[in-house]
């Protein structure tokens, strides 16, 4: 398994925010953080957005 794979299944973010980042076209983290059932702050989705588009994911 190679590093990006590890990292992207590491958390329950990850998966979450890809899913939810198309749905949400122009949406802040902020935003996006809010939606959210589980506490993720707005720092950790743009973490996340970060690492999905440098993966290529």
């Amino acid at each position: 398994m190679d590093k990006e794979a590890v990292e992207y299944f590491d958390s329950w973010k990850n998966p979450v925010v890809r899913e939810l980042a198309p749905m949400m076209p122009g949406a802040t983290p902020s935003k996006m953080a809010k939606s959210c059932c589980n506490e993720i702050s707005a720092a950790e989705i743009s973490a996340s957005l970060e690492f999905l588009t440098k993966a290529g994911f």
